[in-house]
């Protein structure tokens, strides 16, 4: 990053309010992708092999969010498809904020959309939580994710991919074990 910064020597102008919005966009950006990313975690409970899903995703991530290629040099389709897209409102609008570039309004858009995203996962995550993690007792789940978990960093350091394959996966069975142990308490 310093070489980059060195080679291009980029200028930054935010005003003070494009400042305190920029910290606050990053904030709802990590936000949206958390539970994006939850949410897909959650989806290793019906497939086994979830790496092409996750591939795939992080893919359309890294090209619609403006991280591959800056959105004001992509084809215009492109633009619009990712206006529409969470990836955007997670990476590219707290850029667009800290480099100066964005009105009031585009700023008031961009946190809309943030929420917009924000509350849509939220609801979908709530779904699955209630769907997958119903009324059942839970302490085998969080039994046999400890255990997996310690198995798995004993690993990691043989098999990196396996760790951040079987992570998404170990999370979602430990959090509904904890859900279903609090509920039998």
């Amino acid at each position: 990053a310093a070489v980059l910064w060195a080679v291009f020597q980029p200028t930054l102008n935010p005003t003070w309010w494009q400042g305190i919005a920029f910290i606050v966009a990053i904030f709802t950006g990590f936000l949206t992708r958390f539970i994006l990313l939850w949410i897909l975690g959650l989806a290793t409970f019906w497939i086994t092999r979830v790496s092409a899903l996750f591939e795939l995703y992080f893919g359309l991530e890294l090209f619609f969010s403006g991280r591959l290629v800056p959105m004001a040099l992509m084809p215009i389709w492109a633009q619009q498809a990712a206006a529409w897209m969470p990836y955007q409102w997670s990476f590219g609008f707290p850029i667009e904020l800290l480099m100066g570039r964005l009105t009031v309004a585009q700023t008031l858009y961009g946190f809309a959309m943030q929420g917009l995203w924000a509350g849509i996962g939220a609801v979908v995550l709530a779904i699955l939580w209630r769907w997958r993690c119903g009324d059942a007792s839970g302490a085998p789940l969080v039994w046999f994710s400890g255990a997996a978990y310690v198995a798995m960093l004993a690993n990691a350091k043989f098999y990196p991919q396996y760790f951040l394959q079987l992570l998404p996966p170990l999370a979602a069975v430990s959090a509904c074990g904890l859900t279903f142990a609090w509920r039998a308490t």
